[in-house]
């Protein structure tokens, strides 16, 4: 028993590094990946005719390439689950790829010929097309979104929704993580994942650890932990800046007002009143809120930094779900 918990423990490793990779990888990458494979492809191909196996001109084509697709969503599926919808997914692609290839025994030459050519067209469909304009993985890297996301979790992020309309208040969100994040809060630079709470023209408050959004308190089931301080957004001195106190109302370092405001001033600005988001900004929180640093510390999120909505997760398996 103990030797099968290490096996499937190793193999979800080597599956969690492989998504890792596949995710990070530069289009530099994959154009080299694709390549390498039309190459061999070639190669194999040319062995093919060398030995006078004639192929139709169909079979240089991707024309199999629906069946190898539905194969793999087929055998996704069942592991995540729905076993008997994932198996006639499986064999609608076998009947396909039969369909394609006039039959399903294939010599081993013309197996890797076909494969090679199945990760060139994969390679440039889906990390020169389909990842840049419609949908990413991506890995979540901190504790910050728990419970709802945890470390090591692999979520599908939707490009393509706010392409035709705005993001809405309430939606897990991938985005550029601005500047401050880093020089002020010490965060680590690249993609952040949080909860967009306010849109712009909203008025966000946090009192006694009640999150109000334009004087209306917000349910959310979703967060970790309540007590999580007092926040508002102010104008000081013409320029909006967030401010925080922790549950016993102190001013946390690692926030915007520190390098702004003298301490002398922290409760004048204070008792300033809460202003609207500005046109083109969103505040995001994470769910974990006493071990995120997220818009309280940083301030408000860019709209053309928002790179989209974090729909499905899909890694490990048995946190599959739609991501709300």
């Amino acid at each position: 028993m103990t030797e099968t918990v290490l096996l499937s423990q190793v193999q979800g490793e080597g599956l969690s590094r492989l998504l890792h990779s596949l995710s990070d990888a530069s289009a530099h990458q994959v154009v080299l990946f694709a390549a390498v494979c039309a190459a061999a492809r070639f190669a194999a191909l040319s062995l093919l005719l060398r030995e006078g196996q004639s192929r139709p001109w169909w079979a240089t084509l991707p024309g199999w390439t629906p069946g190898t697709i539905l194969i793999a969503l087929g055998a996704g599926v069942v592991l995540g689950g729905w076993r008997w919808f994932g198996i006639g997914l499986a064999a609608v692609g076998l009947y396909v790829l039969a369909r394609a290839r006039g039959s399903v025994s294939f010599p081993w030459l013309r197996v890797a010929h076909d494969v090679l050519e199945g990760l060139q067209y994969a390679a440039v469909v889906v990390f020169l097309i389909i990842r840049p304009f419609f949908v990413q993985t991506f890995e979540i890297p901190s504790p910050s979104m728990e419970p709802t996301l945890r470390v090591g979790d692999y979520v599908l992020v939707d490009k393509a929704s706010y392409r035709f309309r705005e993001p809405r208040a309430g939606e897990i969100a991938v985005f550029r993580a601005p500047t401050e994040a880093s020089t002020v809060a010490g965060g680590p630079p690249g993609l952040y994942v949080k909860r967009l709470i306010a849109a712009p023209g909203d008025v966000v408050e946090v009192v006694a650890g009640i999150l109000y959004r334009n004087g209306v308190p917000l349910h959310e089931p979703y967060i970790a932990e309540r007590d999580f301080g007092d926040f508002k957004l102010v104008n000081y001195n013409g320029k909006l800046l967030p401010i925080l106190r922790d549950r016993f109302g102190q001013f946390p370092s690692g926030t915007m007002y520190l390098e702004t405001v003298p301490p002398k001033d922290l409760f004048r600005v204070w008792d300033l009143p809460a202003e609207p988001l500005p046109s083109s900004t969103y505040f995001a929180l994470g769910d974990n809120r006493n071990n995120s640093m997220d818009s309280r510390h940083w301030g408000l999120v860019n709209r053309q930094e928002i790179v989209g909505r974090a729909w499905v997760a899909f890694f490990p398996l048995n946190r599959w779900g739609v991501v709300r």
